[in-house]
């Protein structure tokens, strides 16, 4: 297995480039990576037929869809407050390795409060569940990913994404996939070897885990609802943009927070851990991962396969895993949500080669953990010749 590139190191500022990292993004006192709890925002729904397919959309249509919209400001005041210095590994620029916070004596002192204050509450909260049981004696749950649900505010649901914008973006016409091939995609996914197919309700399973701040994760959505519709069909789809004091600020993009999908081939899982709204010095919690998934990215955040962690982290039915993002977000900053969706089945407009680009690149991957299923996306001469391309940079 050939490891990455080398580390390269510098401070996280507006529009350097790089990867926002999910350590100096947590709220004061919160342990990196404590996966101990579900709570969670996305469910997949497994089990129902589709393969997507619909006609292409009208040329008027996507010239409706194609104005844009001036990128929002970048406010560098959003920042969380005391923020580690990211440090940046290869692939240049898409993704950073997460510090690790040391445990000082004044930390253990504060936690211990913390700990003391849940404990009083924890109490309250129990009596008043026994004063007021929920109904019919059940437990409530968001809509959610994973296996959980959110909680309070930072659970609301998502704003629904249009629906014609939905329906360009699921439904682009394959002779524009064809067309574009691998576009402009940037590297290709890591081969994991050795290691169980993973699956849920008997189907590889395609795990995301993302945060809607992050822009590169905002890229690599598009790409995940195009590949994945080939598969299936996604319902509850939210929008919603990246930080606007990041890089490519604004960036129009899908939230998986709230949605569902449903396929015979394959499971997805989506989890948006943080929201892209900044409150005390963080951005707010939406969810976090379950144990299971927790072990997941433990197990693959470091050599031989990746140095470090960063959002998005997709791992393909454990047999290929995309850290990062595979998608150059240039080209959809400064869009708005249905210019992007109307320029997909463009196969000239740059949209279109770096989004579709990375979707043949996801649907090749997909198509080796299903078994080259079903036939009518995986037996495409294009999708076939990306598979070739994963097995011979792989060689395997």
């Amino acid at each position: 297995m050939q490891k990455q590139e080398g580390r390269r190191s510098g401070a996280r500022t507006a529009g350097s480039g790089r990867r926002p990292t999910r350590a100096g993004l947590r709220p004061p006192g919160e342990a990196p990576r404590a996966r101990a709890g579900s709570t969670t925002t996305t469910t997949t729904t497994a089990g129902a037929d589709t393969a997507a397919g619909a006609g292409a959309p009208s040329a008027a249509a996507r010239a409706a869809g194609a104005a844009t919209t001036a990128g929002a400001a970048t406010t560098a005041g959003a920042r969380a407050a005391g923020a580690s210095p990211p440090r940046r590994t290869s692939p240049p620029g898409r993704r950073v390795v997460r510090p690790r916070r040391a445990v000082t004596p004044g930390r253990v002192v504060g936690i211990a409060g913390v700990l003391v204050v849940c404990g009083v509450l924890a109490g309250f909260g129990i009596a008043a569940a026994l004063r007021h049981p929920a109904p019919n004696g059940g437990s409530s749950t968001g809509s959610g990913s994973g296996a959980g649900g959110a909680g309070g505010a930072a659970g609301a649901a998502a704003v629904a994404a249009p629906a014609w914008s939905v329906q360009l973006a699921t439904n682009v016409p394959v002779a524009t996939l064809d067309s574009v091939g691998a576009g402009t995609a940037v590297g290709l996914p890591e081969r994991i070897a050795a290691q169980p197919l993973l699956t849920r309700a008997g189907k590889p399973e395609v795990f995301y885990d993302g945060a809607e701040f992050c822009p590169y994760c905002a890229g690599e959505r598009w790409a995940l609802v195009v590949a994945l519709s080939r598969f299936g069909s996604f319902s509850h789809l939210g929008e919603t943009h990246s930080s606007t004091s990041d890089v490519y600020p604004g960036t129009a993009t899908f939230t998986f927070r709230g949605s569902s999908y449903t396929s015979r081939f394959v499971s997805f899982v989506p989890l948006e851990e943080y929201s892209n709204v900044v409150s005390g010095g963080s951005y707010i919690r939406l969810a976090r991962p379950t144990r299971a998934e927790a072990a997941l990215e433990s197990t693959y955040e470091r050599p031989p396969y990746f140095q470090g962690s960063g959002f998005p982290f997709v791992d393909i039915a454990n047999r290929f895993l995309v850290l990062g993002g595979g998608v150059d977000v240039q080209p959809l900053h400064g869009l708005s949500f249905s210019a992007i969706a109307g320029q997909l089945a463009d196969p000239a407009s740059p949209v279109a080669d770096s989004v579709d680009g990375a979707a043949n690149v996801l649907t090749a991957a997909v198509c080796e953990a299903t078994g080259n299923r079903p036939a009518a996306v995986c037996d495409d001469a294009v999708i076939e010749h990306q598979a070739a391309q994963l097995e011979a940079q792989h060689g395997s």
